[in-house]
């Protein structure tokens, strides 16, 4: 059985739209050494060709760096640091 999140980042990926009636958050910890470990997981969803499937994302501390990068386009450069 596939989570309901999933099955909306699935089809959002395969359609190139969020117009599906859903709204899809990103929630990044930070602080320390989580911003290490909150980057692999931007970078990724970045690799996975999710980055343009979410609606907002938030963040604290270096969550919050890491949120901004990978909805900035220009994760390569970011996160990857």
């Amino acid at each position: 059985m596939t989570h309901p999140v999933l099955r909306v980042l699935e089809a959002r990926a395969a359609s190139g739209s969020n117009d599906d009636g859903a709204r899809v958050a990103l929630v990044v910890e930070g602080g320390g050494m989580r911003g290490a470990v909150s980057g692999g997981m931007g970078l990724a969803l970045h690799e996975a060709g999710l980055t343009r499937c979410f609606d907002a994302a938030y963040g604290s501390s270096a969550g919050g760096l890491g949120a901004a990068w990978l909805l900035s386009g220009r994760v390569d450069a970011g996160l990857k640091t």
